[in-house]
């Protein structure tokens, strides 16, 4: 065996100890799935061979593969909600925004490009940046699309007098949407400064409630195609059946509508919900869909590969029977060499395509073949329980190759749906108790859980803990997030109920809850576990063990007020911090550099800080002096805290008081 096989051997070895499926009894919990969907087709076709059998599954693979590429990229499309939400409430920084992009062009000689394959970004400062360029870029093509002698025409005829342009060409269209069209293009193109323009489109063309209608629709197809894959895979009984179970043990199975379960993938009733509700849902069907695939062929490479695939096998649900320990160990190995080299490839790819290269699938295999084929074959058949295979590179690699390909981006896909969900947990008031759970400080994933109004539990979700630090850090730059609260009150007589489904409360559970709130007692094992039902039922009631007392004074008479909860973690240090400990450490800071300050009328140690956030350094302003009004540079701040502007002869002057504005600047008004 030549050194570099034998490194990889190694490698393998370490990470089979932690496979999916490490162990005979996990085989027997996860094999069944798969079982039924080789039972179909053994159905379907009684004389169908092994060959053809694989190639059923692979097809199957590949058809959910291509119903899943038809849902849009969530996550983009919700960190652009975020920055047409934000910039339609603060014209402030529309104006400042916009003031920043001309003036790069500007100094650069090149006009502004939309690069619209690229995603938004989760960073909200570089989704702004990209949603003006967007803006920008598209009344530009508008303008330039029309014919120069209508815009001439506009002008001359029509200058101060639009509304009679707008009758005139409307007249000619009588519907509602024609008629819209028609005023949109005749402002866009008329003789008003572009920044109004911006204004204008940010506000009446792609403004909040427009943009939010098309992300429902958005996640209601997406949920749509979920469903009919996890009701094709047959496992929504199985689901249901779970979460009965686990109210049946704490005598509260009432409180699931079998109905509401039933119609829970329907368009008129996903059309019904808001846009946390469906955000929710769809990260939560969707990881269950990754995880069910990946469970299936997971399940079914084992039987591939150890011939329990057979017919007779899953007629007699006999696979588990025949799989010995020391076949799953070794077979974990292989698997776990195949899937490096497959990263290999991946990465491989990934980097050369970024760099503007191609890289061939076909050319890498082959040369991994060449390189490794006689020893992968001599290796595997020489080992305990995998003789039974032919253990054939090429035929191998290829077969996970497409399995891992297909989880990959099925992966990458629930992550887009996780991160669209953080983006609107962390940038709308869309619930007041969520958060991550971290069960374990080693562990490479936190638990998300989020109580959404209306749902009939909470979400929960595991995340790796670096992709939530590094969300929040692109967020608020910092890597604080709140912890939730009241994971406990799901912790019954030492076990925590599940959520085996997410779906709307109907309204015959939020009677059933209510009821259950209203005769349940304090004392009772299911005291909490219901009165958090009843504040996903009833968002005004948030559970009083969830709160504290706080005691005040009001006229001299004490006072007893609830105060919620709420604590945060670091995940970058693993500190935690309470809301008044984190309200308490921002004043102590602040409070640090204001004494310092008003001792010394000393700027100095801020300064730096200071200028890099100062919107209007290196841009122009006009200074609105009541006696003499003069334009120049702002170019920062001094010790004492003075805004220093360079006039056009070089002068530096020192603003201590009065208005700074940049209106009239950069063509806007």
């Amino acid at each position: 065996m030549n050194r570099e096989f034998n490194n990889l051997i190694v490698q393998a070895i370490k990470r089979a100890k932690t496979a999916p499926i490490s162990n005979v009894q996990d085989f027997a919990r996860m094999v069944s799935s798969a079982e039924e969907q080789l039972s179909r087709i053994y159905q379907k076709n009684p004389e169908i061979d092994k060959e053809k059998t694989n190639k059923e599954m692979q097809d199957k693979l590949y058809n959910i593969l291509h119903k899943t590429a038809e849902i849009e990229d969530v996550k983009s499309n919700i960190s652009r909600r975020n920055a047409i939400k934000y910039l339609n409430s603060n014209w402030e920084q529309v104006e400042i925004e916009y003031r920043k992009l001309v003036a790069e062009e500007r100094k650069t000689g090149k006009r502004l490009k939309n690069k619209e394959r690229i995603p938004y970004s989760s960073n909200n400062k570089k989704a702004i940046r990209q949603l003006m360029v967007e803006v920008i870029t598209n009344i530009r093509g508008i303008v330039e699309s029309v014919d120069p002698n209508l815009i001439y025409e506009l002008d001359r005829r029509y200058t101060g007098k639009i509304m009679d342009l707008k009758k005139e060409l409307i007249e000619t269209k009588t519907d509602r949407e024609s008629r819209k069209k028609i005023e949109r293009t005749i402002y866009l193109i008329g003789p008003i400064p572009e920044f109004e323009k911006v204004k204008y489109y940010l506000k009446k063309i792609i403004g909040q409630e427009e943009t939010d209608k098309e992300l429902k629709e958005q996640y209601v197809n997406a949920i749509m195609i979920i469903g009919q894959l996890i009701e094709e895979f047959g496992t929504l009984e199985e689901y249901k059946k779970h979460q009965i179970n686990e109210l049946k043990r704490i005598n509260l199975e009432k409180l699931q509508d079998i109905n509401g379960i039933d119609n829970l993938f329907k368009k008129e009733n996903l059309q019904k919900l808001n846009l946390t509700q469906l955000a929710a849902l769809y990260a939560f069907w969707d990881n269950r869909l990754v995880k069910e695939i990946e469970k299936i062929y997971n399940s079914y490479f084992i039987m591939y590969e150890l011939d329990l695939d057979d017919k007779t096998n899953v007629q007699n649900k006999d696979a588990t029977n025949k799989l010995l320990p020391q076949q799953l160990e070794n077979l974990n190995v292989k698997t776990a060499l195949l899937d490096s080299l497959i990263s290999n490839i991946y990465y491989q790819y990934r980097d050369t395509h970024l760099e503007g290269g191609e890289v061939s699938i076909e050319d890498a295999l082959s040369k991994m073949s060449a390189k490794f084929g006689a020893e992968y074959q001599k290796y595997f058949s020489g080992i305990c329980g995998l003789n039974v295979h032919e253990n054939n590179f090429d035929k191998d690699i290829v077969l996970r190759l497409k399995t891992e390909n297909a989880i990959r981006n099925l992966y990458l896909q629930k992550d887009n749906g996780i991160t669209g969900l953080l983006n609107l947990l962390y940038n709308g008031d869309v619930s007041e108790n969520w958060g991550i759970i971290d069960e374990n400080p080693r562990s490479k994933f936190v638990l998300l859980v989020a109580d959404i109004n209306g749902l009939n539990m909470p979400l929960r979700l595991h995340i790796e803990r670096e992709k939530v630090k590094e969300f929040a850090i692109k967020n608020q730059e910092n890597s604080m997030v709140p912890i939730y609260s009241g994971i406990a009150d799901f912790n019954i007589n030492g076990r925590i109920i599940s959520t085996h489904i997410l779906m709307p409360l109907t309204q015959n559970q939020k009677e059933l809850i209510k009821q259950a709130s209203s005769n349940v007692r304090n004392g009772d094992y299911r005291y909490k576990f219901i009165k958090h039902l009843e504040y996903l039922s009833d968002w005004q009631k948030y559970p009083e063990h969830l709160q504290k007392k706080k005691i005040t004074k009001k006229k001299g008479k004490p006072k007893i007020k609830f105060e919620k909860i709420k604590e945060y973690i670091d995940l970058e240090t693993g500190k935690k911090y309470d809301r008044n400990r984190l309200i308490s450490l921002i004043m102590e800071k602040f409070e640090r550099n204001y004494e310092k300050f008003t001792e010394t009328c000393d700027l100095s140690p801020l300064i730096d800080d200071y200028n890099v956030m100062l919107a209007n350094r290196n841009q122009p302003v006009r200074i609105l002096d009541k006696i003499n009004p003069y334009e120049g540079i702002a170019i920062g701040i001094d010790r004492e805290g003075e805004l220093l502007v360079k006039v056009a002869d070089g002068e530096i002057r020192k603003v201590c008081s009065g208005e700074v504005s940049v209106r009239g600047l950069y063509s806007y008004v």
